[in-house]
């Protein structure tokens, strides 16, 4: 137990640190800025605590916050995603929810997973861009940031998922 939460603790470190050196760099077009820090989410088991789970989200959002600058965006974006991610995961997978500890070790079928790491970058994605924005005229703006960044996030994650299924 104190081994999985060692590991998961230097596996967030690694993410959220990967996302202020490298991924808050890119930009292209001025529209696409991957994301790929929510894979925290899918790193966190199924049945642990939503109090920790929140407590995670929040402390690494806020990490973010202070160093990107983006006052809160980051923290309100993983605390909602986090929040519905059980709902989520139970709506997208079904009947094998119930005994997975895991996401990518549920059984569950390749679009069901697919499905569900969509879900969730597009929760997150519009939570975040619903904060920067803060506009009901910028609607536009926030959908297209949405899409284009949850494109290159979903790419990346995807790409992520495949090699750390493979070195299981």
């Amino acid at each position: 137990m104190l081994q999985d939460i060692v590991k998961l603790g230097f596996q967030i470190t690694g993410l959220i640190l990967l996302q202020f050196v490298i991924f808050s760099n890119i930009n292209f077009f001025g529209l696409i800025n991957p994301y790929p820090y929510i894979f925290l989410l899918l790193l966190f088991r199924l049945d642990g605590s939503l109090t920790t789970l929140l407590f995670i989200a929040f402390f690494s959002g806020l990490f973010l916050d202070i160093t990107l600058q983006s006052h809160g965006a980051h923290t309100i974006a993983l605390l909602v995603t986090s929040f519905v991610r059980s709902s989520l995961y139970q709506f997208t997978i079904g009947v094998n929810a119930d005994y997975a500890s895991k996401v990518w070790e549920s059984g569950a079928k390749m679009g069901q997973q697919t499905n569900f790491l969509v879900g969730l970058i597009i929760i997150h994605h519009l939570t975040y861009f619903s904060v920067i924005f803060f506009s009901w005229s910028a609607l536009p703006a926030i959908l297209i940031h949405t899409l284009s960044s949850g494109l290159f996030t979903f790419l990346i994650l995807w790409l992520t998922l495949m090699l750390y299924q493979k070195n299981r």
